[in-house]
């Protein structure tokens, strides 16, 4: 679990993250993991995961909030339409999000890990994974501006314990 300004995040067996409201109603759901979800990090500009194959994924809080905007604003209008929205994979088959949450699929993801990842740091454009096959890889972002996770320049540190 992690607390972040939008809301609380989880990290999901069901190889998602989730975003919930102090509800606890889930408001929106970060798909792109294909294993269950381990550990996550987030700060006011990233949502970092790692699951149980060694993958990293990372994304934009920017491009979460615009999501969930253009979510609530479709509710709001009442559109229930069936033939618009978004379509994803869904193991091997094409899928709509009909779940009435906002989905986010835009992500940039490091594999990272050759087992697990078990845990994340996130600070300053620095990102932290460490894993099961004992190592801890840091990885800095440059030429990012605040409210951006796309890797621009990167730079990967790996230690071995």
């Amino acid at each position: 679990l992690a607390v972040g300004h939008l809301g609380l995040w989880s990290a999901c067996f069901d190889c998602t993250v989730r975003l919930w409201d102090r509800q606890c109603e889930c408001l929106a759901v970060l798909t792109g993991h294909t294993n269950p979800v381990r550990c996550l990090a987030v700060d006011r500009s990233r949502v970092v995961s790692g699951d149980y194959r060694g993958f990293v994924m990372i994304w934009d809080m920017e491009d979460v909030d615009q999501e969930l905007q253009s979510f609530k604003k479709t509710q709001k209008t009442g559109r229930k339409d069936k033939s618009e929205g978004i379509y994803f994979l869904r193991g091997r088959r094409v899928v709509q999000n009909s779940s009435g949450v906002a989905e986010v699929l835009q992500h940039n993801s490091l594999l990272d890990h050759n087992g697990n990842v078990t845990g994340l740091a996130l600070e300053c454009g620095t990102i932290i994974s460490g894993s099961r096959d004992r190592t801890l890889n840091i990885h800095m972002f440059g030429g990012t501006q605040a409210g951006t996770a796309r890797k621009r320049s990167s730079q990967t540190r790996k230690s071995y314990f």
